[in-house]
């Protein structure tokens, strides 16, 4: 009777450890993105969620290559602490691929709640709907054990009959509103998107005040133009914020 209540108990055990250990979960963000025209750029985050001793990942996403075509894989934040090699070379556009191969040079590992793993900027080429997801993925920790874990796929929408959506506000901040004649101000816009949708051919036009002349510019996306204050944004998806920072200085009035 013991030996079957060890027996019993050890696999309650074996059932709650594979319960845990399945909390690690890969995520597109945002979920759902709409895109009224084709012709147009925007960019998701694959995000590790619940990951405990993490050291490498070989993370694959597949889209529908007759709606979209990657133009550019960016790594994320998650080992930004250690030296790392993130590798993309395994990514195929024609066949609708993605493949991102990221590990910590060293032993280390990593744990957290939430990180970005690494950034995919994708172009409409048709209308259509395309799901983003996740094909063979491997995690791995630093005894090179692999981690198991789930995943939360997104899907793209192009054209079609609905209208996009897009609420945008604009928030503009100074880290000092009362510089010194020759002082180094920096003037912070942030741009936001509330949705529902995402919104495409996004300009945006700032002047510095006349008592200020631009040194140097930092758009977070896009490009900004010193002669005539046009920050060109192109697409910002449903509850994203991208930020342009001026650095200028204050001159004698």
């Amino acid at each position: 009777m013991m030996l079957r209540t060890l027996l019993f108990l050890s696999v309650l055990l074996g059932l709650t450890l594979s319960a845990q250990a399945q909390s690690t979960t890969l995520r597109v963000q945002p979920t759902e993105t709409t895109i009224a025209d084709t012709g147009q750029s925007f960019t998701v985050s694959v995000l590790i969620e619940e990951f405990a001793e993490l050291h490498a990942y070989s993370i694959e996403l597949t889209y529908d290559p007759d709606v979209l075509t990657h133009t550019a894989i960016t790594k994320g934040d998650v080992f930004q602490e250690y030296g790392d090699l993130f590798l993309t070379s395994g990514s195929d556009a024609s066949a609708g691929k993605v493949l991102a191969d990221h590990a910590i040079l060293g032993t280390e590992s990593v744990s957290g709640e939430e990180s970005v793993a690494f950034r995919v900027t994708f172009e409409t080429v048709a209308e259509g709907t395309s799901a983003l997801a996740f094909g063979t993925t491997r995690l791995r920790d630093g005894a090179n054990d692999s981690i198991a874990h789930g995943g939360e796929d997104g899907t793209v929408e192009v054209g079609g009959d609905a209208e996009a959506l897009a609420d945008l506000s604009l928030t503009l901040s100074v880290d000092d509103p009362a510089p010194d004649v020759g002082a180094e101000v920096t003037f912070t816009l942030d741009l936001t998107n509330a949705g529902p949708d995402a919104a495409t051919g996004v300009v945006v036009n700032q002047s510095l005040p006349d008592a200020f002349t631009l040194i140097d510019a930092s758009p977070e996306v896009g490009a900004f133009d010193a002669d005539t204050g046009a920050w060109t944004v192109g697409t910002i998806l449903a509850d994203e914020t991208v930020r342009l920072e001026l650095r200028a200085r204050g001159d004698e009035t």
